[in-house]
């Protein structure tokens, strides 16, 4: 990053985004692969297809929508993508920056942009995300109460205007240290963004359990109160079995008794 002071003003240029460069590993929550560490590259082209399709580019402070410093329709600011990668040129007459840049306080880069094509691959066991085509939603310089990343890198993904902005950072000193704790706190609204969702989902993947649950106890409940049916029928059927065995059994006492009488009167008669 070059940083020029003009009376009342600050011309800054310099290399956003180094294309076909592997970064620094990162982190991010990618839909329907998980939370994943990779590694990524921008596809040479990818800026410039961008550029050709969007030709408003605003230039923020610390990716603030209410700081905008210049646009690249508004004659402040031009991007350009070259062999190196992504390339910016901006005037920037905002007296808070100016005196950020008199002092020293700008660090770096940063662009937020939306993917529209990616793949992953393997190189060398690491996870390597290639982003081929991309939508560049902002570009934003960054002063000293932001944390750069070492060479070209850190990563933060938050929604804006329907789509979901992934965040690069270029560090203006490539040998600046990561303050880890500064790093955590600065994903914090990152993994809110991510988690709030998927609890959500959890609590209706529960809710949903919970309701199929019941429904099997009911169901098996009702199974269990029509076998006992079942086995009250059962049990009056073997009784009404037993009455009619009794009866019949009965039937046939008197039928004997019926036919000893008629023998032992006979035999009493020819006597």
């Amino acid at each position: 990053m070059k940083i020029t002071v003009r009376n009342n003003s600050v011309h800054i240029s310099g290399y956003v985004n180094a294309v076909e460069r592997l970064s620094e590993v990162l982190t991010e929550y990618i839909p329907g692969q998980g939370l994943m560490t990779f590694r990524e590259r921008i596809s040479a082209g990818a800026f410039r297809k961008s550029l050709q399709r969007r030709k408003k580019i605003p230039v923020l402070l610390n990716h603030d929508d209410n700081k905008v410093l210049a646009t690249s329709d508004g004659g402040n600011a031009t991007f350009t993508e070259d062999n190196i990668g992504l390339h910016a040129d901006v005037d920037i007459t905002d007296a808070d920056v100016v005196d950020k840049a008199k002092n020293g306080e700008l660090i770096g880069w940063s662009f937020g942009f939306d993917k529209k094509a990616d793949m992953f691959s393997v190189e060398n066991g690491v996870n390597v995300r290639t982003v081929e085509d991309l939508d560049l939603l902002e570009v934003s310089l960054l002063d000293n109460t932001k944390i750069p990343a070492y060479k070209g890198t850190s990563i933060e993904s938050r929604t804006k205007g329907g789509k979901t902005m992934e965040i690069r950072i270029q560090s203006a000193n490539g040998n600046e240290t990561l303050n880890l704790e500064d790093l955590l706190n600065s994903f914090k609204d990152t993994l809110t963004e991510v988690i709030s969702p998927l609890k959500s989902e959890l609590e209706s993947l529960k809710a949903s359990l919970e309701a199929k649950q019941t429904s099997v106890k009911e169901e098996r409940e009702d199974n269990n109160e029509e076998m006992s049916n079942e086995e009250e029928e059962r049990e009056d059927n073997e009784n009404n079995n037993e009455e009619i065995k009794d009866e019949n059994e009965d039937d046939i006492d008197d039928e004997e008794r019926a036919i000893n009488y008629s023998y032992f009167e006979s035999a009493i008669n020819e006597l």
